[in-house]
């Protein structure tokens, strides 16, 4: 490849980004606009891949909370702890909101 080839700067800003260097520390001679693109590209696909660790997250923790709650109200409903309705707990409806809203939302 020829230097200031756009796959070899993209190969290069994205090495040196992975590196840790900063936007500003990788070397000022390659071709701006190019590098500028490859940075972009660089920081989208970050922005990509944390989103997508967060929705695993975010699924993650509904089904754990939907467990949980369905074994707090089955043992509620089984009398061994008492008699009450727990649709009435603020714990509870805060929960059923939070797991409605993340349904709406996906």
């Amino acid at each position: 490849m020829k230097p200031g080839h756009a796959l070899e700067i993209y190969d290069r800003v994205h090495r040196e980004l992975d590196e840790g260097k900063s936007y500003d520390e990788i070397d000022n001679g390659l071709n701006r606009p190019l590098m500028y693109e490859a940075w972009l590209g660089y920081m989208q696909g970050t922005i990509i891949q944390e989103l997508r660790e967060m929705l695993a997250m975010q699924n993650s923790l509904y089904d754990a909370l939907d467990r949980i709650l369905e074994r707090y109200i089955g043992l509620v409903e089984s009398g061994d702890c008492g008699f009450w309705n727990p649709e009435d707990e603020e714990e509870v409806k805060q929960a059923r909101a939070a797991l409605l809203e993340v349904q709406r939302t996906n």
